[in-house]
């Protein structure tokens, strides 16, 4: 990214400024955890148990 960010420019831009920058405006570097869409608690419920789950469709 720094390299494509110095080209046009006579002073290089330094990753740490970028990466502050970013921060800056609130842009982190982060990756999301991937949960299981089902808990183990869920798995042991009865089908007779998730007949009595009111359900809520919210679209």
């Amino acid at each position: 990214m720094t390299t494509e960010l110095n080209r046009p420019l006579c002073d290089p831009v330094l990753a740490k400024a970028g990466s502050r920058e970013l921060h800056k405006a609130g842009i982190y570097g982060r990756a999301a955890i991937r949960k299981p869409l089902i808990s183990k608690e869920h798995k042991t419920r009865t089908p007779e148990h998730w007949q009595n789950v009111v359900w809520n469709c919210v679209n």
